[in-house]
């Protein structure tokens, strides 16, 4: 699965995480719409205690899908309309 459109994606192609990272940063700055989940994943939000900006590893992922701000736990809230943002 890819937080960005196909056309975006493809000419990443096989770039590292911390140069897509920079990519994100650097769209965002010049204003070109990147979306939130997708600028949060490269900036870690999601990572409680990042360590490595280079690498996204596993226990960023575990921390993406089961961590307090995990989206896990935030579409539970949702669909139990337990939703802070509204």
């Amino acid at each position: 699965m890819a937080l960005l459109s196909a056309k975006i994606n493809r000419g990443y192609q096989n770039a590292s995480f911390l140069e897509k990272r920079r990519w994100i940063i650097e769209a965002d700055r010049n204003t070109t719409f990147v979306p939130p989940c997708t600028k949060n994943v490269f900036l870690k939000y999601y990572t409680d205690n990042p360590d490595n900006f280079s690498i996204w590893s596993a226990k960023d992922r575990e921390d993406y899908l089961h961590g307090p701000y995990g989206i896990i736990k935030t579409i539970s809230n949702y669909l139990n309309g337990e939703d802070k943002t509204a």
